[in-house]
């Protein structure tokens, strides 16, 4: 359930503009229109603003207008941060379980990712679609993004999803949680005309979003994206030119 809500959450932002985030919004939150407002004072005094505020202005500029073209909520501000270019992006955090180990284990053995996806856990909810969500189960080397900008990365080596700390291969309760993972994302984007699969597309285009499953540190443990939060996913870039500059968002 709790990988279901995070998955739901941002990857609902970067697709759908929030709509279905402000759907679960209480309605005492102040609504914030695509076009709505103009000025950064007009957005409550808080974090997001003093840090819009802090950029350059060609920076603070673009954050400005990206914020002015999505709707979100006074409640929304807590999530949404802002990178140094001025892009907008959701961070959905989480008080994390008490750790089991002082640092990961640092994964060698196993390129990443693992290749090939196994058959049986194959998984289309509408073939055919132009729209794509990959869930990404198996590992990515991710490069060329504003990830790795932002952390002066050349490539996270994301390790793939496990339960049991065996990064070469998916044991059976790892399968079977893989497709009640993909089942209740199904659900959740059946009204919309959008393909939710498991098998990687041969070509990534501007309809393909890309929600990576992973733990909080790469191959080498060191932090992924917002490695303290349950994900991290930039807004409104679906179906951009430059939407492969921020994908994936991270789980």
């Amino acid at each position: 359930m709790f990988m279901r809500l995070i998955l739901s959450v941002f990857v609902a932002a970067v697709l759908f503009r929030g709509n279905l985030i402000h759907a679960q919004t209480p309605s005492t939150s102040r609504q914030f229109p695509p076009g709505s407002w103009t000025r950064l004072d007009e957005l409550p005094a808080g974090r997001l603003r003093s840090q819009v505020g802090q950029l350059p202005p060609a920076a603070q500029e673009r954050a400005r207008q990206w914020l002015r073209s999505f709707h979100f909520t006074s409640g929304d501000l807590e999530s949404l941060h802002v990178d140094r270019s001025g892009g907008i992006f959701y961070v959905c955090a989480f008080a994390p379980a008490k750790a089991t180990s002082s640092s990961p284990p640092v994964i060698s053995e196993i390129s990443i990712p693992i290749t090939p996806f196994p058959t049986n856990l194959v998984f289309h909810s509408r073939p055919g679609s132009a729209n794509l969500l990959y869930i990404n189960f198996n590992g990515e080397a991710v490069t060329g993004t504003q990830w790795n900008t932002l952390s002066n990365r050349t490539t996270f080596n994301a390790v793939p999803f496990s339960t049991d700390g065996d990064y070469s291969t998916f044991s059976d309760s790892e399968q079977v949680a893989i497709k009640r993972i993909w089942q209740r994302m199904a659900e959740d984007y059946a009204p919309f005309d959008i393909d939710v699969t498991t098998e990687r597309p041969a070509t990534f285009t501007t309809r393909t979003a890309h929600a990576l499953i992973t733990r909080s540190t790469d191959a080498g443990g060191l932090p992924n994206p917002a490695s303290n939060a349950g994900g991290v996913a930039y807004v409104n870039v679906f179906n951009t030119t430059s939407y492969a500059t921020y994908r994936p968002a991270w789980i």
